[in-house]
C-alpha cells in the first residue's frame, strides 16, 4: 500500500490528458439515459452504417432505449465488417487498447486489463485514461479512479520486483499524459 501512495503522490501535480470528451449541459445529460451503442450511433458511426445499408428504422432502434445491448448488437453486427475501416470505427477498434471508460465501468477489470496490456503491449501504445464525459465533474471523478487503479497496478509490479520506482514514474507519465499527447498532439 505504501508504494501505491508514493505513486499517487507523484501523480498529484502531473498534468493528465483526457483522450476523449463530448461535454454537454448537465440538464441535457440527466434527461438522456442511453447505452453505449446508442451513444456511439449519435456521432459519425451512424452515417457510416447507414451508408452501408442500415435503414433509418433500424438506426432509430440503435439510438433508442427499447432494445437491450445484445439486441442492438444483432442489428449492428452485419454492418460492422462493412464499416470497420472507416475512421470512426477504426477509432473504436483502437479503443480496445485505450482505457477510455474502463475505470468507471469496472475498477477490478481496469486493474486486470492494464496488467495484461503492460504484459503484451509496448507501454507507449496504452492510453491510461479517457473520460468521455459531457460534464466536467464526471471527468474529475473518473480521473481519481484511474489514478488509483494505475497506482495499484504499478505498485503491484514494484512489489513483485518487475518494475522499479523510477520506471514507474516514467510509465505513469506515459499512460496518463505522454502517449495521448503523442497521439493527439499537445
Amino acid at each position: 500500500m505504501e508504494t501505491r501512495h508514493w505513486i499517487l503522490e507523484n501523480m498529484r501535480e502531473m498534468p493528465v490528458i483526457d483522450t476523449h470528451e463530448h461535454l454537454e449541459s448537465e440538464s441535457a445529460r440527466l434527461a438522456d439515459r442511453r447505452d453505449f451503442i446508442a451513444l456511439y450511433m449519435t456521432h459519425y458511426a451512424s452515417t457510416d452504417v447507414m451508408l452501408a445499408g442500415l435503414s433509418a428504422e433500424k438506426m432509430a432502434l440503435l439510438q433508442g432505449n427499447s432494445l437491450d445491448v445484445r439486441e442492438k448488437w444483432d442489428i449492428l453486427k452485419p454492418y460492422w465488417e462493412l464499416c470497420r475501416n472507416t475512421a470512426y470505427f477504426r477509432a473504436l477498434e483502437r479503443a480496445n487498447a485505450d482505457l477510455c471508460w474502463v475505470h468507471i465501468i469496472s475498477q477490478e477489470y481496469a486493474v486486470r486489463v492494464l496488467e495484461e496490456m503492460l504484459e503484451v503491449l509496448p507501454s507507449n501504445k496504452i492510453l491510461g485514461f479517457g473520460g468521455d464525459y459531457i460534464f466536467v465533474e464526471g471527468t474529475y471523478a473518473h480521473l481519481q479512479f484511474a489514478k488509483e487503479k494505475v497506482a495499484e497496478v504499478l505498485a503491484n509490479r514494484i512489489e513483485k520486483g518487475r518494475l522499479n520506482k523510477a520506471d514507474a514514474v516514467v510509465l505513469t507519465e506515459q499512460l496518463l499524459h505522454d502517449n495521448a499527447e503523442a497521439l493527439f498532439g499537445g
